[in-house]
């Protein structure tokens, strides 16, 4: 029996084995927002100010919650009146979608709370510094969209690439 008559069953599998991981891939995708809280607090000496802030998270962590779905965040950076905060500070930290739209963070420290939209009220931040420094503040986010080609685009085109490489040998 010659010897690509033998491989011939291994190269479809490859192949196949090769497809269904590239499927996979197309499934996950980082998501970023960069956001952005005012503090609305008359008796706080922050009172005024805007502090920014980035997340990240993986769009296929999903995890259902009566009508909203959390994904947990695997990248917060968060700079707050002069301290940098990053995922380490946070207690918890997800990415509240609800009806498929962004409502915002369900995350906190020992300092700070972040809550999303919910029951008809915007998501806000709320701080407690101690010794009567405390307040609240609106909550702002916008989606970092990048320009980068899916993985799995990459990975189609290369397999359709060797499978007519392939074929040419035939």
């Amino acid at each position: 029996i010659p010897m690509h008559q033998i491989l011939r069953p291994f190269r479809t599998a490859l192949l196949g084995a090769s497809l269904a991981l590239g499927s996979l891939a197309a499934l996950a995708a980082p998501v970023s927002f960069n956001f952005q809280v005012v503090v609305e607090a008359a008796g706080s000496p922050l009172n005024g100010q805007a502090f920014t802030g980035s997340l990240r998270f993986d769009d296929a962590t999903g995890v259902p919650s009566g009508s909203d779905t959390l994904f947990a965040l695997d990248q917060f950076s968060f700079s707050f009146d002069g301290l940098d905060y990053s995922l380490s500070d946070l207690d918890y930290a997800d990415a509240v979608f609800s009806g498929g739209s962004f409502a915002g963070l369900d995350a906190g420290s020992s300092v700070f709370s972040f809550l999303p939209a919910m029951f008809g009220d915007e998501a806000f931040f709320a701080f407690d510094f101690g010794q009567g420094n405390a307040g609240n503040g609106s909550f702002s986010a916008t989606e970092v969209v990048s320009q980068v080609p899916e993985p799995s685009s990459a990975a189609l085109l290369g397999l359709g690439l060797l499978g007519l490489g392939l074929r040419r040998k035939r």
